[in-house]
């Protein structure tokens, strides 16, 4: 692609370079004519090209001017379509019209296979997987787009651990991860916090590392490889005309903060799905911050990454959603900015410039289970299975408050004549324990009770007081 980018003639002195073919022969004094790989502005120009392209001849390809603009990662273009003729105008649109500009585009994947066999137009390509990435160079962590499941997988090439191991070659490694949305960013936090430890130990480019972090350094590599099972869907479930929402979460620690972006689809028929987007960390500063401050930038950047994934997916800015468990940032959020001190007013102020504020999220929406698929004794079990984790959360949590031991110090509580009980059955469920009203008590010789009556429906018991617990009864 790059190298059918010509360069502006002033400026290609800027690529001047010293050739022989011999070292016998006279040095040759050259200039770069093209778009060359490595340069800084390299990727910018490419790109630029092709917008170029879009706005010069992209009134008689609509569609394919619309892809060029937004759908191509460096060199690949990244598309898709809601059925298979639409895909075959993409095809036929793309082709005529970056054929224009001199490009050619080459090695079509596709998910389904009657586009991939139009699209091939007997040529001979291979049925490998498409690979993404930035750059030529080698990636421990790779990610690549399986055609057949329609799944991004991570492939791990980690390179043999060479001895010693050195704060020079760990960095080296951690800057080949390609994780470009997020998806890793549990793992890739990690490897971003060990740098910060390696800086904070103070040794040397090329001094071995402590034998501490070696131990972390040697246990994370060895986990990399886990990753191979790890997979993400492509497709986010959506179609024209269905309703999306985004959703961000921010959460810190004393090590880093984080965000993560959602999409909630809800179709034509009312179904629902919901789908990893894209995640971000950072590390948190090595100058002590509290957790509330952390929280705070975690917030400005999760209404960040709401704000770029919903410019790129067309989403409006009344269906994004961010959420906090912090109740002191949204403390901070309901006031204005001026009412904090400069580190929390900067932040709080670049918050309420792209978000609106709501009301705290105190309850989970219900989800309406008579519209579900589930039969009858799938609801029964479902129904029962409730009932008894009920019964033993309340049994086990709830009265355990009204038969607390005092012993030493303090002194069980003496019950009264007129208490509500509920009397406790060993052998009997709890939806079946009696209730009872104590109508006599039956103190020992000390004058402490033990013993009471009880005046239960039908009839008058006996039960001991530890068997008993005292229900609250409200005036």
């Amino acid at each position: 692609m790059y190298r059918q980018v010509l360069i502006s003639t002033e400026d290609t002195d800027y690529q001047r370079i010293l050739w022989r073919q011999d070292s016998k022969d006279k040095i040759q004094h050259l200039r770069l004519l093209r778009l060359t790989f490595g340069t800084a502005s390299a990727p910018f120009l490419a790109i630029r090209t092709l917008h170029q392209i879009a706005h010069d001849e992209g009134d008689r390809f609509p569609i394919a001017r619309e892809i060029t603009l937004s759908d191509f990662y460096m060199d690949d273009l990244m598309t898709g379509s809601q059925n298979i003729s639409e895909g075959k105008e993409i095809y036929y649109q793309m082709k005529q019209l970056l054929a224009k500009g001199g490009f050619d585009l080459q090695k079509w994947k596709s998910n389904n296979s009657e586009l991939m066999k139009h699209m091939r137009e007997g040529k001979e390509e291979g049925e490998e997987n498409l690979e993404l990435k930035t750059d030529i160079v080698m990636k421990i962590l790779g990610l690549t787009w399986s055609r057949e499941v329609d799944e991004f997988v991570y492939t791990v090439k980690l390179p043999p651990l060479k001895i010693p191991v050195t704060k020079r070659s760990v960095i080296s490694h951690i800057s080949m991860l390609f994780d470009p949305l997020g998806w890793l960013a549990p793992v890739i936090i990690k490897a971003k916090i060990l740098i910060q430890k390696l800086w904070l130990c103070g040794i040397n480019w090329d001094e071995e590392l402590p034998s501490i972090l070696l131990t972390e350094w040697c246990t994370y590599r060895s986990e990399l490889e886990q990753l191979v099972q790890y997979r993400i869907p492509r497709w986010l479930r959506t179609y024209r005309g269905d309703t999306l929402e985004l959703h961000g979460f921010s959460d810190a620690s004393n090590q880093a903060y984080a965000a993560v972006v959602y999409i909630r689809v809800v179709n034509q028929q009312d179904d629902v799905y919901s789908r990893l987007v894209t995640a971000k960390t950072k590390v948190a500063p090595i100058k002590q911050v509290s957790i509330p401050r952390l929280e705070l930038c975690g917030a400005v950047l999760v209404s960040k990454l709401l704000c770029e994934v919903a410019e790129v997916l067309n989403i409006d800015k009344t269906k994004i959603y961010a959420r906090t468990d912090s109740t002191v940032v949204l403390a901070w959020l309901s006031k204005h900015p001026s009412n904090w001190k400069t580190f929390v007013a900067n932040r709080v102020s670049e918050i309420l410039t792209v978000m609106d504020i709501g009301e705290p999220l105190v309850l989970v929406p219900e989800f309406n289970f008579e519209q579900s698929n589930l039969t009858s004794l799938k609801r029964w079990q479902l129904t029962q299975r409730m009932l008894q984790d009920f019964w033993r959360r309340w049994s086990k949590e709830y009265l355990t408050q009204f038969m607390n031991r005092y012993k030493w110090a303090y002194q069980n509580p003496e019950p009264a004549i007129g208490d509500v009980v509920l009397v406790i059955e060993d052998d009997l469920p709890p939806a079946r324990w009696l209730y009872g009203i104590i109508t006599q008590k039956h103190p020992g010789l000390d004058g402490i009770t033990r013993v009471v009556t009880l005046k239960c429906k039908g009839s008058q018991i006996k039960r001991p007081v530890s068997k008993l617990c005292i229900l609250p009864v409200s005036n």
